[in-house]
């Protein structure tokens, strides 16, 4: 390897590094004090425990069925405990995703992040236990990130198949996002539209 692309590969391991202390730093703060005690957590809209069952049907399926699978292997109460901290953790990375689109200052991708994390809508579904809707949120702004990344670079279809997916996810787990995906893709096809893609 030339060093020219060892020190870039070097300085991008770095600010990889900073990204995830941030993520990591920002979910820890939300989430420690549950697991400085036993028990489960419970929420307005929604709870969980050993012996609920899983329903397939609904918005929440994929989500409390990993939950379940999850459960099996951690046991119920801290799946539920981990589900919610990477739930906070992808939230973060949606947000970082978003910056990523416009910059690539780790300093602001950090903060966005961060934004993303401690907002109050973010904080208000947190507390009703709206969590399926808090990893549609995240899966929505990542494909929104990837649109705004298909307006901006050259290589459109990639990041449009990849937007796709992200909003196909953010339907799966919530689909009240349905409007704004439709308004969102909408206001970025039209110009790629004129532009002949």
């Amino acid at each position: 390897m030339s060093e020219p692309i060892s020190k870039n590969l070097a300085v991008k391991k770095k600010e990889l590094l900073a990204l995830a202390i941030t993520a990591l730093f920002g979910a820890a703060i939300v989430a420690l004090p549950w697991f400085s005690a036993p028990g489960y957590l419970f929420f307005t809209d929604f709870n969980w425990g050993p012996h609920k069952s899983v329903s397939l049907q609904g918005n929440g399926a994929p989500f409390f069925l990993l939950l379940e699978v999850l459960g099996k292997v951690l046991g119920t109460s801290l799946a539920e405990k981990a589900m919610v901290v990477s739930c906070l953790l992808l939230l973060v990375v949606a947000g970082m995703k978003l910056a990523a689109a416009l910059t690539q200052d780790v300093k602001i991708r950090a903060l966005v992040g961060l934004y993303v994390l401690f907002n109050p809508f973010v904080y208000e579904r947190l507390g009703y236990g709206q969590i399926n809707l808090l990893v549609g949120l995240a899966f929505f702004t990542m494909g929104a990130a990837e649109l705004l990344s298909a307006a901006l670079n050259e290589k459109k279809e990639r990041f449009m198949l990849w937007s796709a997916l992200w909003f196909g996810l953010a339907l799966q787990f919530s689909p009240h996002f349905l409007f704004f995906i439709i308004a969102i893709g909408l206001a970025c096809l039209v110009p790629l539209a004129r532009e002949g893609l």
